[in-house]
């Protein structure tokens, strides 16, 4: 489901007004249902399986480095959830990596060498995802701060639909307490942020994309 469409805008409008009605509390909930339905609509079930993998993984390994004193065991499962992580991301994505190589170092050589690409749909943002959760679990090895015992804060994190598809690639420490608060919802924010995103709308439809006719 692209970000510019009427069932996005449909499923801002209606988290928006759950949002505005729940307690503070539970507005984190909100967002994470936001993520899951947004996910579930753009690509599926499967999708959202391996953002839950992935999550877990570097959750439930990050929750050990922190806890654990010994080096070398904190070494290896760092180790372990970052060679999980690169492993899902290169079968996705880096799968015909090899082989593109290979056909390109024949070509230059004089060789034969034939590669046929084998195509696989990677689930949603898993280039973002991964990359954050990578990031997080190298800062919770590194000490730069304790890792998250709530599941749905970290779950909410990963999966935000607000970056999951065209990033950024954000920070544990930057974003997570800023997206998992509650904030109140106040008329100047939502003409600010109306304002933000026509101004982005402008520079896409009106922009990029009348340039795009002329650079392709």
């Amino acid at each position: 489901m692209s970000y510019i469409s009427y069932n996005f805008i449909a499923l801002v409008a209606a988290g928006l007004i759950l949002y505005a009605l729940l307690p503070k509390a539970l507005r984190k909930y909100v967002l994470l249902l936001m993520s899951a339905v947004y996910i579930f609509m753009a690509q599926g079930a499967l999708s959202i399986g391996f953002l839950i993998a992935g999550t877990a993984v570097s959750f439930g390994g990050s929750l050990f480095i922190s806890q654990s004193e010994k080096a070398h065991i904190r070494s290896a499962v760092f180790i372990l959830v970052i060679a999980f992580h690169l492993a899902v991301l290169f079968y996705f994505k880096y799968n015909n990596f090899i082989g593109y190589t290979e056909l390109a170092v024949s070509e230059l050589t004089g060789g034969s060498f034939e590669f046929e690409p084998v195509e696989r749909v990677a689930p949603l943002g898993i280039s973002f995802y991964t990359m954050m959760l990578i990031a997080y679990t190298a800062d919770v090895y590194m000490r730069k701060y304790k890792a998250e015992s709530s599941f749905t804060k970290f779950s909410l994190f990963a999966g935000y639909f607000g970056h999951i598809v065209q990033g950024p690639i954000d920070s544990y420490d930057e974003t997570a307490e800023s997206i998992t608060s509650g904030h109140d919802i106040r008329f100047e924010n939502i003409v600010n942020g109306s304002l933000r995103i026509a101004y982005g709308l402008f520079k896409k439809l009106v922009i990029s994309e009348r340039l795009a006719v002329i650079v392709n």
